[in-house]
């Protein structure tokens, strides 16, 4: 999906509206970055590198998901989950 908007507080949000265990959360090349606004502002900070374009694409984003097997606990799903985001 692409955004031309620089909308990274918005999206922040959608990602981390569910988080409820920290074990399962991916913050590849983030550095140290974890508090949503230090997120925001590591966004931020990269895309200032980005020339203006008229119309520009400010950012690209993609939904990893898988429906709920009810034959595996939530632990394993998520941790599975987790596994094909960092091999993607």
């Amino acid at each position: 999906m692409t955004r031309k908007d620089s909308s990274f507080g918005q999206l922040v949000a959608y990602i981390e509206r569910d988080a409820a265990d920290a074990r399962y959360s991916l913050h590849h090349r983030l550095g140290s970055a974890r508090s949503p606004a230090a997120i925001v502002g590591a966004f931020e900070a990269n895309a200032a590198h980005l020339p203006v374009r008229r119309n520009g694409v400010t950012l690209y984003h993609e939904i990893l998901s898988i429906s709920r097997a009810g034959s595996l606990p939530d632990t394993e799903q998520k941790r599975i989950l987790r596994t094909i985001a960092e091999d993607y």
